[in-house]
């Protein structure tokens, strides 16, 4: 029986550049219930899944945790 997988390709270009003038592609295969995350400037990321079946991709909008100050 083969793995099942999810195939994806990741456009990154400039924000509001709805031609995609000059987009850079980055191609990701991966199997049920992998992961990859993808830095996306400021701290924050884009983390991209594919369920456990490879039915679905999951795409969810990281942001950089708070820095905690003082001991506790």
């Amino acid at each position: 029986m083969a793995e099942s997988s999810c195939n994806v390709t990741v456009f990154d270009a400039i924000a509001d550049d709805d031609r995609l003038a000059a987009p850079a592609r980055r191609r990701f295969e991966l199997r049920g219930g992998g992961r990859v995350e993808i830095q996306a400037g400021h701290g924050k990321a884009l983390a991209i899944a594919c369920t456990a079946d490879a039915g679905e991709i999951k795409v969810v909008t990281l942001s950089p945790r708070a820095e905690i100050s003082g001991n506790r």
